[in-house]
């Protein structure tokens, strides 16, 4: 096993190297010093790479530990992307497009992805339609994921209701992009919506949020047979949620429920 307290880029460089896949040239003594290039592109890290490159990117990271992972895997695995988003009026300025999704699914070799609106300060329900259609036409590369506002209380549960009714299989809320705290009442009816209809709930809990682990726990107790999904491996609890959701599975399986979908 690679340790832990490596440098990213030699964590991949290794990791490359003892599965037999071919490396880039990401060297092994980045800085952490990151700076962002204009128009919403990805950062680049900056510093000796101690090995001429200069600087790398974190796609070139992410694609270094891609092709590892790639080599692990079956040949007949099918790979489904979690957790994609399309849309075009996000107020963080992130346009994504299907095409452009396709595009990078075939790229990776994946099956499929998970497909949610990104975020429509309008509100969902067209959204969502857009979605299901997206789903509909590409031929089963798609799981159509809903996403609803729980401020909107009993609209948000109708739409919910009306969604999965017509295709939907998940349900996603953004605790950052709608302000609202998991402990918010409607929550807890969209997750008895999602829990009779044995579809998951995810959840933002990646950055620019605060914890919301205690709040997922009790939402999970309160509401029987709810499966959630923290999205963005729950960076927001990554120190401690890992061991209690371990405990959510093994409860959930001695009772004869499911268990978490990922």
């Amino acid at each position: 096993m690679v340790p832990s307290s490596l440098p990213t880029a030699t964590v991949a460089r290794r990791l490359l190297t003892r599965f037999g896949a071919q490396s880039p040239s990401v060297g092994s003594n980045p800085t952490k010093t990151w700076s962002a290039n204009p128009g919403y592109a990805e950062p680049v890290l900056v510093g000796d790479m101690g090995d001429g490159s200069g600087s790398v990117s974190p796609m070139e990271l992410i694609d270094a530990w891609h092709a590892a992972s790639a080599t692990i895997l079956p040949a007949d695995t099918e790979v489904w992307d979690s957790h994609t988003r399309s849309g075009s009026n996000d107020p963080d300025g992130v346009v994504g497009t299907v095409p452009r999704l396709m595009e990078k699914l075939d790229a990776a070799g994946h099956t499929g992805a998970v497909l949610i609106t990104s975020r429509e300060p309008t509100g969902y329900p067209a959204a969502n339609d857009r979605i299901l259609k997206a789903a509909a036409d590409a031929g089963g590369r798609f799981i159509p994921y809903l996403r609803v506002d729980p401020n909107l209380g009993a609209e948000a549960v109708a739409e919910a209701e009306r969604c999965i009714e017509l295709g939907a299989k998940g349900i996603k809320m953004h605790p950052r992009g709608e302000a609202f705290s998991v402990a918010h009442p409607t929550v807890a009816e969209v997750g008895r919506v999602a829990a009779a209809h044995g579809v998951p709930i995810i959840f933002h809990a990646g950055r620019g949020i605060p914890a919301i682990g205690d709040d997922v726990l009790r939402l999970v107790g309160s509401v029987e047979g709810l499966n959630v999904i923290l999205g963005h491996a729950g960076i927001s609890d990554l120190s401690w949620i890992g061991p209690e959701a371990a405990n959510q599975v093994s409860s959930s399986t001695r009772r004869g429920g499911a268990c978490p979908r990922s």
